[in-house]
């Protein structure tokens, strides 16, 4: 793709977010995945785009509002780029108006974007605390109640991009061959501060795409979700329901655990979450696991209590 295609497809991402109001992430994976031609490195570069826009959203809509302009998905990705360093010229020739790039910029577009170039840069200290944590104004007193002079931290914290972590299959490798492995194929890894099987990587690259994960070595799973699966604490031969399962990352991180004697029962209420496991499942080389949709009159589970 092109840098006005990148361009233009994260403004239709966020007009998209911005018309049905749910989660970022759900909105903006379904965008690409409803366009298959979009290669691993341009989705990359999409979503992270529009992940620094949602995450900039409160300082850019000032910015905007000070010179002039009325905050839309066009106008935050227009003043994103213009912020971040390109000029407006620059600009100009990403939006030529033809296919797959944005619609010209319209004379009120120059006249406010270059005001934007004009108006002296506020430092990050003289910003309202709401727009230094990206929060709602009207939101602030509830947050000073909550969390008194630590608001701030809290905030910044909420509000950076969560770490990529990894989870080594302990029944097909080991994370030191993993790391190994990951390292010669360029990508940027750790070992995890406190889980064992833990691999956290950096600069949120299309691990799914590896031979790694292609071959089951390793899962998607952060490492909170990894030491919780490891307080279970479950022995060879257990047999363990796991209530919850969702998408069945634990119940996968708990499957090498209790070998193959023992036995996992993933149950939850929504049918489309759990069947999700089904691939990982089959990835991780994993069989001693049997799938439970439950209802409110479950046989199953009424015999089971």
């Amino acid at each position: 793709m092109t840098p006005a295609a990148r361009l233009q497809a994260t403004i239709e991402s966020l007009s998209d977010l911005e018309e049905s109001g749910n989660p970022a992430s759900h909105i903006v994976s379904r965008y690409l995945r409803k366009r298959r031609y979009i290669g691993a490195k341009d989705r990359s570069t999409i979503r992270n785009s529009a992940f620094d826009i949602i995450r900039d959203q409160f300082h850019l809509d000032l910015q905007i509002r000070n010179a002039g302009a009325k905050p839309t998905p066009r106008s935050r990705a227009l003043a994103n780029i213009l912020i971040g360093g390109n000029s407006l010229d620059e600009i100009a020739l990403l939006c030529t108006g033809h296919r797959y790039s944005p619609p010209k910029l319209t004379e009120p577009e120059k006249i406010w974007l270059l005001t934007l170039t004009k108006i002296s840069k506020v430092t990050a200290q003289a910003r309202p605390n709401w727009v230094r944590g990206n929060y709602p104004s009207w939101l602030e007193p509830e947050l000073w109640r909550s969390f008194g002079g630590d608001v701030m931290s809290e905030m910044v914290a909420l509000d950076s991009p969560a770490p990529t972590d990894l989870r080594v299959n302990e029944a097909k490798a080991n994370r030191k061959q993993v790391l190994k492995t990951l390292h010669s194929q360029g990508f940027k890894a750790e070992p995890t501060s406190f889980a064992a099987n833990g691999i956290r990587l950096f600069n949120r690259p299309a691990i799914t795409s590896s031979e790694a994960y292609q071959n089951g070595l390793i899962e998607l799973q952060d490492e909170g979700a990894q030491l919780i699966a490891n307080l279970v604490d479950v022995e060879p031969g257990h047999c363990v329901i796991d209530f919850c399962a969702g998408a069945g990352g634990k119940t996968l991180a708990l499957a090498p655990k209790i070998g193959k004697r023992g036995q996992l029962i993933a149950c939850d209420t929504d049918s489309a979450r759990l069947n999700k496991i089904k691939p990982r499942l089959k990835r991780a080389g994993v069989r001693n696991v049997e799938t439970r949709v439950l209802t409110d009159d479950d046989a199953w589970l009424t015999k089971a209590k």
